[in-house]
């Protein structure tokens, strides 16, 4: 069975946004993952909070609350979890996020 990685900024696993992907991608199995996966609300506010002249891009935590995050400190993470990812044996790989990122 191809495996379909779906990669968020926030918390995994992101049931609000895949249960209406889904029903499109029936006979491939989706491996989830979250640049702030293993993070501790705490962690994120004191070391991912944008600092002035940062990008503010908003996400959420497993839990279903917001967080405020910059975008320049979570994508080293994103692409931590790109490596991830492609270990798991995904062959391809979905940013869930409205913004714009460079290639991984």
């Amino acid at each position: 069975m191809s495996r379909v990685g779906f990669l968020t900024i926030g918390q995994s696993p992101r049931t609000d946004v895949l249960s209406d992907i889904q029903e499109y991608l029936k006979g491939l199995e989706i491996v989830e993952a979250g640049a702030l996966d293993g993070l501790t609300r705490e962690y994120i506010e004191t070391n991912l909070a944008p600092r002035a002249g940062e990008t503010l891009l908003v996400t959420r935590m497993r839990d279903g609350s917001e967080v405020i995050i910059a975008e320049e400190r979570i994508l080293p993470l994103m692409q931590e979890r790109v490596r991830w990812l492609e270990e798991q044996g995904v062959e391809v790989i979905a940013v869930l996020c409205s913004g714009s990122f460079p290639e991984f």
